[in-house]
C-alpha cells in the first residue's frame, strides 16, 4: 500500500495505527509519486482552478470595497466571505487577513481592529471550488475615508 508520508494530514499516530491495523500490508512511501501526479492537471481540474481564481478575485475586491477608515476588520472579512459564497465557493476558508501594523505579518489571525485612514490591509482569500483552490495574497495600502 502506498502512503504519502510527507502529507500534512497523515500524522505519526495515524501512520502507526494504519500499520497496526494492517500488520501484513507492505506499506511503502508514495510521497514523491503523489507530488508528481499532482503536477499534471486534467482540463477539468484546470477549469476548477480558474473558477477558484475568479472567486478569489471577487472576494478580494469585495473586501477592498468594504475597507474604509472606521470599519472593523471583521466587516471586511464578512464582505469577502459573502462574495465568495455568492460566487460559488464550496467553503470560505478566508481567515488570513491583517491590517495596520499587523499587515506586515502575512499570516496573522483575524483580529478585532478598526481600520484607520492610511492603513494597509492584507488579505489572502482561500475559497475552494469543487475541492480546488487558487490561493492569492493581495494588499491594499492607504485605506481611505470613502
Amino acid at each position: 500500500m502506498g502512503v504519502e508520508r510527507d502529507s500534512h494530514f497523515l500524522t505519526i499516530n495515524r501512520a502507526l495505527e494504519l500499520e497496526r491495523l494492517l500488520p501484513n500490508a507492505n506499506i511503502v512511501d508514495f510521497s514523491r509519486t503523489m507530488w508528481e501526479m499532482r503536477q499534471v492537471k486534467s482540463p477539468l481540474e484546470l477549469a476548477y482552478h480558474e473558477v477558484a481564481a475568479e472567486i478569489c478575485d471577487r472576494a478580494a475586491a469585495a473586501g477592498f470595497d468594504a475597507a474604509r477608515a472606521g470599519v472593523n476588520e471583521r466587516e471586511v472579512f464578512a464582505a469577502m466571505t459573502a462574495e465568495a459564497w455568492r460566487s460559488g465557493a464550496d467553503n470560505t476558508l478566508l481567515a488570513v487577513m491583517a491590517s495596520g501594523p499587523r499587515s506586515a505579518t502575512l499570516h496573522a489571525a483575524l483580529g478585532h481592529r478598526t481600520l484607520a485612514h492610511g492603513d494597509n490591509l492584507h488579505v489572502e482569500p482561500v475559497p475552494h471550488f469543487r475541492g480546488y483552490t487558487s490561493r492569492m495574497m493581495r494588499e491594499i495600502d492607504r485605506c481611505a475615508n470613502r
